[in-house]
């Protein structure tokens, strides 16, 4: 506030290159500094030298009060980093099922971008994946919850990577049991079982 009143500006770049509403997002004990720049007109859009927004930051590190925050100030959950990876795709690498939550109650794409390989590769060397691959690269325990949110939102359990493998697979090359497969895929898709079978065998 001391810095605002001296009308600092909302966009000052610290000396690690974050912005400072990159730097309030992170944190949960700067909350309020958080609502204070949001209302002395920090731009929501604003990246840092990962292409991310504040949102993307506030994803990764589970702050929950910062998504809600920054939803609710109307933050795109759409916008893609360096590596076309949106708010909701972070918050499922990182295993934050809450700042999850509220990504996809705020409508985030839950199937990630259509994008050709050969053009994501040039830019990183980040498999191209939907969330749902990203959640099946999870411990089983945290993996399931965060796959079962992803499939009530519709997350699309054919989609394949750019290795051809279907998030099911990807858990089964993990080390889920079969188990832990079926549960995690109950009822939002009851022929997983029989799909990733079927997907092996095809792909011997």
């Amino acid at each position: 506030r001391t810095l605002l009143s001296a009308r600092a500006p909302v966009t000052l770049i610290s000396t690690s290159g974050d912005p400072p509403l990159h730097i309030a997002a992170e944190r949960p004990s700067a909350a309020a500094t958080l609502a204070t720049l949001i209302d002395a007109g920090a731009p929501l859009a604003m990246r840092d030298g990962r292409r991310q927004t504040a949102l993307h930051i506030a994803a990764r590190a589970g702050n929950s009060v910062a998504v809600a925050t920054l939803l609710g100030a109307r933050c795109d959950p759409e916008l893609r980093d360096r590596w076309h990876r949106t708010a909701l795709h972070w918050a499922v690498v990182n295993g934050q099922l809450g700042a999850a939550t509220l990504l996809v109650a705020a409508g985030a794409t839950v199937n990630g971008v259509p994008m050709p390989i050969k053009k994501h590769l040039k830019k990183t060397s980040l498999p191209l994946e939907a969330p749902l691959h990203s959640a099946a690269r999870l411990n089983p325990a945290s993996g399931a919850q965060m796959i079962e949110l992803l499939l009530r939102a519709k997350a699309d359990p054919n989609l394949r990577d750019q290795f051809g493998q279907t998030a099911m697979q990807v858990a089964q090359g993990a080390g889920w049991s079969p188990a832990q497969l079926s549960l995690a895929w109950e009822q939002q898709y009851v022929h997983g079982l029989d799909y990733l079978r079927a997907g092996s065998n095809h792909s011997r």
